[in-house]
């Protein structure tokens, strides 16, 4: 047997007035007798699973009566939960509640639908869905604070039930990358005990966090059947503004100029990419 829950919320009632309510099971039943309520709920309870017709009369101070109005209310069947598993995961970065679970064989909605209700003690909100993806996954976005997130099979006529509660445990995102800024990539060349040498000089202002390990690509153009290559990750001291790396370009009498395509990437994948820049050669 079941219940059903009414609420009349208008007319509002003034003094001396109030409702008389009957009910019958279509298509044929017997009317009940009438009871008199007022605008407080009310519950009409031992109802079998049905179509129910519901009159509602407003009898004056004066005892005149005015015209029925009639309701038809559905009493489904108790609804059996299926099994969730909840947890609180980032997707691109929002915080979204997630629900896994199997739709066993046969399943059948809950008549009205599915509802999740999210609450973190201020704010509270709902999404429904007329029934869950088969995919057996469910992800309600949700602000990243703690809250709790309640799954309810929908009886209609305002009846739910319950059948999970998560909570909503807040993620710690790692704070926002601010890439290096004012890049200046260029090739000095240099004596050193009577050798010329070659750098790659890179400025940079930090980035946020600190870029403690780059990623520098480099090769030497030109026509040349040998030539200098780099590709991988280089140290970067916390609090350096600029680092030097050793070139070991190619060189032959005819070549005056030594031209690299270079490409420079910070942790926070922000890159510098530089075609052909040019050295003239002065030490020989």
């Amino acid at each position: 047997m079941a219940d059903l829950n009414i609420t009349i919320p208008s007319p509002q009632l003034t003094t001396g007035q109030y409702f008389k309510v009957r009910y019958r099971q279509l298509p044929f039943g017997n009317w009940s007798g009438y009871s008199n309520r007022s605008n407080a709920p009310f519950t009409i309870t031992g109802l079998s699973v049905g179509d129910y017709q519901i009159e509602f009369k407003l009898v004056n101070a004066d005892a005149s009566e005015c015209s029925a109005v009639y309701r038809v209310y559905t009493i489904t069947p108790d609804y059996e939960c299926i099994s969730f598993v909840s947890d609180t995961v980032a997707i691109n970065k929002i915080t979204n509640f997630q629900l896994t679970y199997t739709l066993p064989p046969g399943h059948t909605a809950p008549p009205c639908g599915w509802e999740l209700e999210y609450s973190d003690g201020t704010t509270t909100k709902t999404s429904t869905y007329a029934s869950l993806p088969a995919s057996g996954v469910l992800r309600m976005p949700v602000p990243n604070v703690a809250g709790v997130v309640r799954v309810f099979a929908l009886l209609c006529n305002g009846k739910r039930k319950e059948c999970h509660a998560g909570d909503v445990t807040p993620i710690n995102y790692p704070p926002p990358c601010i890439p290096m800024s004012n890049v200046t990539v260029n090739i000095l060349e240099q004596w050193n005990n009577g050798v010329c040498e070659y750098f790659l000089e890179i400025k940079f202002t930090q980035s946020s966090p600190a870029t403690t390990s780059a990623w520098l690509k480099y090769d030497q153009t030109g026509n040349l059947l040998v030539f200098d290559k780099f590709g991988g990750f280089i140290p970067v001291p916390a609090a350096a503004n600029k680092i030097l790396w050793k070139l070991n370009p190619t060189l032959a009498a005819n070549i005056e100029e030594i031209k690299y395509n270079i490409s420079f990437i910070d942790r926070c994948q922000s890159q510098t990419f530089i075609k052909e820049l040019t050295i003239t050669r002065n030490c020989w």
